[in-house]
């Protein structure tokens, strides 16, 4: 990351701590929290906005915070509470609770909106492919097999005029789309921001279908979670959590471009880039109607072994605000 960059971060932080360091005498305690995700993205910009300006120290919290390789490997951490608090994509947490994994959502991330898609299909600028139709028999990249961006995929071309049971799926990483779709190494691949501006700006592809839409106009692409044991066992450090990451996301919507700096430095990404992609909002509230379409068209392409409703992995007993 170049230094204009670490500066207009550091400058940012700064301006949100001022006068808010160390911990009154009539502070709480603070707890360690463990906290673990896997892609860091702009969802992941309210947990950095909130450690780095204090929000968790202000409630008693010391936050420790871990990347790993994938949603599944961070729930498995989180359901053998190696990590307190997971933020995965929903789905890996969907499947990993209709396998048996105790683990329950407790506040939304990222939120998609089919009015403003974040995430598409994209294909190489020279590419003949503009319909479902087209995509029949080709490779598609997919960030994981079965995964929610997989089985959208699935559904938007069965239902736009193509056949699912044709296509030829493969694992890569999002940030490799672009190369690999320039270079012809595959035919499509799904991309989400702010990769996608970066690789439609550099023309190495272009945006083609809002696969994600084939599961709802609405819906939460993805959560924070933890074990059923460690809500049990920590319910009040689990509170405070979920009300300092509730109004530091309400604090990132409304600042996406002040959050630029910030995002680019966790994407690796210009921030000339990030400033000009259309990143998601993040959800405000946590109801079952935002993950239930997620739940039945998983359920339909076997993402999921069984269908169960989505109110049934929503833990209930945290406050969203504290």
């Amino acid at each position: 990351m170049t230094r204009p960059i670490i500066t207009g971060v550091l400058a940012l932080i700064a301006g949100l701590t001022a006068g808010t360091s160390g911990l009154r005498a009539d502070e709480p305690a603070l707890m360690t929290v463990r906290v673990a995700m896997s892609v860091v993205n702009y969802d992941a910009a309210p947990l950095y906005y909130a450690q780095r300006s204090g929000m968790f120290t202000r409630a008693g919290l010391n936050v420790e915070i871990t990347r790993i390789a994938s949603g599944a490997a961070t729930s498995a951490a989180v359901a053998s509470q190696t990590i307190d608090i997971g933020k995965a994509t929903t789905m890996s947490v969907l499947a990993g609770f209709a396998h048996n994994v105790p683990l329950t959502i407790v506040a939304p991330a990222a939120q998609y909106d089919a009015a403003s898609p974040d995430g598409e299909l994209v294909v190489a600028p020279d590419s003949t492919i503009k319909t479902a139709a087209d995509l029949d028999g080709k490779v598609i990249g997919t960030t994981t097999l079965l995964g929610i961006d997989h089985v959208a995929t699935l559904a938007w071309v069965d239902t736009h005029g193509g056949n699912s049971q044709t296509l030829h799926y493969v694992e890569l990483p999002i940030s490799t789309v672009p190369n690999a779709i320039a270079a012809h190494r595959i035919d499509a691949a799904f991309n989400t921001e702010p990769v996608l501006s970066e690789g439609i700006a550099e023309g190495k592809i272009r945006a083609v279908m809002p696969v994600l839409s084939a599961i709802g106009k609405r819906f939460l692409f993805s959560v924070w979670f933890t074990s059923t044991g460690f809500a049990k066992a920590n319910p009040e450090a689990l509170n405070r959590f979920v009300s300092v990451i509730t109004r530091a996301q309400e604090y990132v919507n409304g600042h996406h471009r002040d959050m630029a700096p910030l995002v680019a430095e966790l994407s690796g990404l210009p921030v000339t880039e990030v400033q000009n992609a259309k990143l998601a909002t993040c959800g405000d509230t946590l109801v079952p109607a935002d993950l239930q379409p997620i739940i039945d068209v998983a359920t339909k392409y076997h993402a999921l072994p069984q269908a169960f409703a989505a109110k049934d992995i929503i833990y209930r007993d945290v406050r969203a605000r504290g």
